[in-house]
């Protein structure tokens, strides 16, 4: 009892500047009292006695290593508020384990001391409500490390750091949900590595960096990545996600990224599914907000005021689609909304109030791609094309008016063998030609 009252009092003292009270004396020996109560919990604090198997608070061991090796399946491993250091990883092995904080990442911190990775998640174990700081590994996984089916709820990863994959978390089938990521940086995944079916949900990522793929987040051949805010991260690709063969983006805000070469908000190379997203205010060479190519998709998003040299909002290679988006007030170079090369198809979108400083304000087809029922209008703006700018692409059904052309076609400038069928333009403004479109070379 008295062991226990003295690593309270200094605590208490310091933050009242008096003596505890009664209620506080009562809670220190109802612990004393209610401990073996708990016999599945092995417990971790500063100030217990470091006594094995850990079963109480007075005998709590001062390293959560020693109480995962003594906890056995279905075990939980409590740990109170301190900062606990590692110089090797915590290595969490046993099955159906919890790790798990009393007051959590707020006051309960795990740093790896920029020299080691902090946990090894093996199995189907819980990690809960931990700050987890100031990792630095070689391989995979800086903050955590998942191999198999792990669970990581309500921690908080900052400033972690591995020359591989997932700056916070490499994850392999594992679920996230509640996280917040700041500062974590890896060669790919500067926040989250996923693979293999793995699940995040409801977690925040801001200012995370990737050297190559996916500042935030880099989805390889799967993951589910839903409710999530991914703001003012950067890579190479894919600045806020990168879906590589796969993964799915749902209902999540992607705002203010970017990304040196392609993709600022979210990138999907070879497949990859976005759905339900705002993606705002990222920025990029190629591609502000968006890329899709090969099986890529991107349905009912919002793709507001992001930028790039090449496609503000959009950038559609061929086998990527977008469908059912409000496209507008993006800018770029060419295709200020949407930029279609070699292939790619857009429909069932509004396209509106983008600008492009030379060709195509609403969207530019280089060599291909096709927009379907579409409308283009409210003040596409580009020096040639200011609703669309095309080059061997095909319009079906679609509807474009109110743009304007700083020099000629104001709704459409059609060069080589583009194909518009069943369509109306409008209402559009050229400054120079003064044409609703402007038609130069073999079209129909």
């Amino acid at each position: 009892m008295k062991n226990l009252l003295q690593c309270l009092l200094p605590a208490e003292l310091g933050r009242r500047g008096r003596r505890p009270s009664n209620c506080l004396l009562l809670t220190a020996f109802c612990l004393l009292l209610t401990a073996n109560s708990f016999a599945f919990t092995n417990y971790v604090w500063t100030c217990g006695s470091d006594t094995p198997p850990y079963d109480s608070w007075a005998t709590a061991t001062h390293s959560i290593q020693d109480a995962v090796n003594a906890a056995v399946e279905g075990n939980v491993v409590l740990v109170t508020d301190g900062v606990y250091t590692v110089s090797s990883q915590i290595y969490l092995a046993t099955n159906n384990i919890i790790l798990k904080s009393v007051n959590g990442a707020e006051s309960t911190v795990i740093d790896g001391n920029l020299s080691s990775r902090c946990i090894y998640l093996k199995g189907t174990s819980v990690i809960d409500g931990f700050l987890i700081r100031n990792a630095d590994a070689y391989g995979n996984g800086g903050g955590v490390f998942t191999s198999s089916q792990g669970t990581m709820l309500n921690c908080n990863f900052t400033n972690n750091t591995v020359s591989m994959g997932g700056g916070a978390i490499y994850s392999f089938r594992s679920f996230i949900s509640n996280c917040y990521f700041e500062g974590n940086e890896a060669e790919n995944g500067g926040g989250v590595f996923l693979r293999n079916q793995s699940v995040v949900i409801d977690c925040v990522f801001e200012n995370n960096r990737a050297i190559t793929n996916g500042g935030a987040v880099y989805c390889d051949g799967a993951g589910e990545v839903s409710n999530c805010v991914i703001i003012s991260n950067s890579a190479r690709y894919g600045g806020g996600i990168r879906c590589n063969y796969g993964g799915v983006i749902s209902r999540c805000t992607i705002s203010g990224n970017n990304a040196t070469l392609f993709s600022g908000g979210v990138d999907c190379y070879y497949g990859g599914t976005v759905s339900g997203c705002i993606i705002s205010g990222n920025s990029a060479s190629q591609a502000g907000g968006s890329f899709c190519r090969s099986g890529g998709v991107i349905y009912d998003c919002d793709i507001i005021g992001n930028s790039a040299g090449y496609g503000g909002g959009v950038y559609c290679y061929p086998g990527g689609s977008v469908s059912d988006c409000t496209i507008s007030g993006n800018s770029a170079g060419y295709g200020g909304g949407v930029h279609c090369y070699v292939g790619g198809s857009i429909s069932d979108c509004t396209i509106s109030s983008n600008t492009a400083t030379a060709n195509g304000g609403g969207a530019c087809c280089n060599n291909g791609g096709a927009l379907t029922n579409c409308l283009i209008n409210n003040m596409n703006t580009a020096k040639y094309g200011g609703g669309v700018y095309s080059f061997r692409g095909d319009f079906y059904n679609c509807t474009i008016a109110g743009n304007i052309a700083t020099d000629s076609g104001g709704g459409i400038f059609c060069t080589n063998e583009t194909v518009v069928v069943n369509s109306i333009i409008y209402d559009n403004q050229a400054g120079v030609t003064n044409d609703n479109w402007h038609v130069d070379g073999s079209n129909t």
